[in-house]
This record gives C-alpha cells, sequence and structure tokens, in this order.
C-alpha cells in the first residue's frame, strides 16, 4: 500500500456512517458534539471488527509476515490511523474557527467573561491534542508503510504548530496576571507596578 487511495480505502470503512460536524453557536457545543461523534464511530468500529478480520484474510501473504503473523496488530493500527483521521476532522474544524475560539485579548472587544469562566471547551480540546500525539507514538510500534509514516509525520508537524500557536495566544493572560497579580491574588499595589513591570521586563 503506498498511495493515498488504498490508504483511505483502509482507513474510511464506515464513511456512510460518518456525518459531518459544524461549528455550533459556542465552542462548547462543538466539542460536546465532536465527542459524542467520534465516540459512536469507535463503538460501531470496534463493535463490527470483523471488516478487518475479513481485509486481514485478503491480505497479501508477503504483507502479513510484516506483522508478524498477527492479525491483531493488523487491526489496532488501523484503528489507531482511524482514531488519527476521526480527531483531525476536529482540528481541521478549529483551524476554521481559530480567531472565534482563541481570540488576541487585548484586541477583542466583544471580549466576555466566558472566555475565563468557560475553559472546558479548551481543556477537552487539549486533551483531543494529546490523545492524538500519543496514537502517533503508539503506531511506531507497528509496521507502517512509507506512505503511512510521511502521513504522521506530517500529522506530528501540523498538530505540533497547532499547540504552538493555542499555547501563544495565552501569553497575554499570564502577562496580565503577572504584571498585575501576587501569587495569592491579590491586586499589585500602585506604587509597585513599576517596579513589577521592569523586573518582568
Amino acid at each position: 500500500m503506498s498511495n493515498v487511495e488504498e490508504y483511505k480505502e483502509r482507513i474510511d470503512i464506515h464513511t456512510k456512517k460518518k456525518v459531518k460536524f459544524k461549528f455550533q453557536v459556542n465552542f462548547g457545543k462543538t466539542i460536546d458534539n465532536y465527542l459524542r461523534w467520534k465516540q459512536d464511530i469507535l463503538m460501531d468500529i470496534y463493535e463490527n471488527d470483523f471488516v478487518f478480520l475479513i481485509g486481514w484474510e485478503f491480505l497479501d501473504e508477503n504483507e502479513k509476515v510484516l506483522y508478524s503473523h498477527n492479525s491483531e496488530n493488523y487491526k489496532r493500527k488501523y484503528i489507531l490511523l482511524f482514531e488519527m483521521e476521526l480527531i483531525l476532522s476536529f482540528l481541521d474544524l478549529l483551524k476554521e474557527n481559530f480567531k472565534k475560539i482563541y481570540p488576541i485579548l487585548w484586541k477583542d472587544s466583544s471580549l466576555t467573561n466566558d472566555y475565563f469562566s468557560n475553559m472546558y471547551p479548551k481543556i477537552k480540546t487539549n486533551i483531543e491534542i494529546r490523545y492524538l500525539l500519543l496514537d502517533l507514538k503508539r503506531l511506531h510500534q507497528y509496521y507502517l508503510t512509507d506512505f503511512e509514516k510521511e502521513r504522521i509525520s506530517l500529522v506530528k508537524e501540523n498538530v505540533k504548530e497547532l499547540e504552538k500557536k493555542i499555547q501563544r495566544r495565552f501569553i497575554p493572560i499570564e502577562s496580565y496576571m503577572k504584571l498585575f497579580y501576587k501569587t495569592n491574588f491579590q491586586k499589585i499595589n500602585a506604587y509597585d507596578i513599576r517596579r513589577e513591570i521592569f523586573s518582568y521586563l
């Protein structure tokens, strides 16, 4: 297997059951919909894993050797790849709506307390990114085609870049907290602000 068509044929095994989720009014609803969508598809895959067993039976004998003649290695690898693609579909939506989800704080006049009080969706997003990075690590224990190696490498690179982009959006919050609040969250005395700014710089 060395091209995108063959890769999609093995990965996209439940196309008819996949429903494209859309960005909701708020990000909390969006990620809740995504998590339900992902769970439903993965549950369906685990309950109907005979698809992989059929694929294994028709697999070329030379390729079976690469999986140590173990159908579980074959199945687990493609389930991980499939889960990777599901998470990527969410991250694509995240990138499309990035400015709305992670506004530049000092430039956003419409910013409300919801940004600070409702961190749930952003925490869930970080967890999904962590799951994806863990899956990418776990995939290296299985035989991978050259195409799959390239795909995994590209995904890892893009996810790391997205992670950095998210972290950069939180720098203004950290700067504000460091400059104007003490460690016990008491406001700094006005006479000490200049000294704190200079020590920070």
